[in-house]
């Protein structure tokens, strides 16, 4: 991921991504959701918390951190329109 790019939730997995008030999964709050091919942009990041990357992105009227993936594969990935 790039800060100031956009970026994409990938379609490898199709449940809805998390987005959270903090870097974490341990009392963070959840503000929204991703779905898959949903587009956003990347505010900050990379922080690492808790064995996982996060972003802080932006998807219209939704501000908050996500994931960029674990060992089985990203959850999100830079948008490269075409």
């Amino acid at each position: 991921m790039i800060v100031a790019e956009h970026g994409w939730m990938s379609d490898d997995d199709f449940a809805p991504l998390n987005v959270r008030a903090v870097p974490g999964t341990i009392d963070t709050r959840i503000v929204g959701r991703l779905q898959t091919h949903d587009v956003f942009f990347v505010l900050d990041g990379p922080q690492c918390a808790e064995k996982y990357v996060w972003y802080y992105i932006q998807h219209g009227d939704l501000f908050g951190w996500v994931a960029e993936g674990d060992a089985a594969g990203y959850y999100i990935s830079p948008y490269l329109p075409g």
